[in-house]
């Protein structure tokens, strides 16, 4: 990715404005395949909180894709790992297969309490790449949401788990991170 498609001229980089905006990138080393040998940078738009300590909470995704239709969302369990999500989807998903079609995704997460006046979200525009299952990442995914694998109900085991058979990978582009909190600096415990 180069500094044009991050929104940066080539002379920005060399002064004040270009400072501060590469202090909101973060390089991602490592995380696609060895034979690019560009760097992969995720812009930071806003951050009001620790993304990856959010991105540990077991909450809903809602994934956005495009179609010949127009876009389409779809609310997904993730697994942030190595500067990544992580989706999965069974051979049968729409969501993967329109993602195999045009790799253009945004993803947004809310976390929200009502009662205590908190808000926080997460939103990511990046790209995706459809992958065979790793069994092992299932795993780390799935525990997030049901525990351990020994406290998973047998009926959805066989019937949602045991069918899933890809994973997603979103490479996020850019990423904002805002606290909406409406009663901040004194949440309700």
């Amino acid at each position: 990715m180069c500094y044009r498609q991050l929104g940066i001229r080539s002379s920005d980089t060399s002064n004040a404005r270009g400072a501060a905006v590469m202090r909101r990138l973060v390089y991602l080393p490592g995380v696609f395949d060895p034979g690019i040998s560009q760097r992969r940078y995720m812009r930071i738009v806003e951050r009001d909180f620790d993304i990856d300590a959010f991105l540990q909470r077991p909450l809903f995704a809602h994934l956005a894709t495009v179609s010949e239709e127009g876009p389409c969302e779809s609310p997904v369990w993730f697994l942030w790992e190595d500067h990544a999500l992580w989706l999965i989807a069974d051979e049968h998903s729409s969501y993967a297969k329109r993602l195999e079609k045009d790799s253009r995704a945004a993803v947004g997460i809310v976390d929200f309490d009502l009662e205590r006046g908190f808000l926080q979200h997460v939103g990511m525009r990046g790209t995706a790449r459809v992958f065979p299952m790793d069994k092992q990442r299932l795993q780390r995914l799935l525990a997030r949401y049901l525990g351990p694998e020994s406290e998973w109900d047998d009926w959805f085991k066989q019937n949602v788990i045991d069918r899933q058979s890809r994973m997603i990978q979103i490479m996020p582009s850019t990423v904002v991170a805002r606290d909406q909190s409406y009663f901040r600096g004194k949440l309700r415990d």
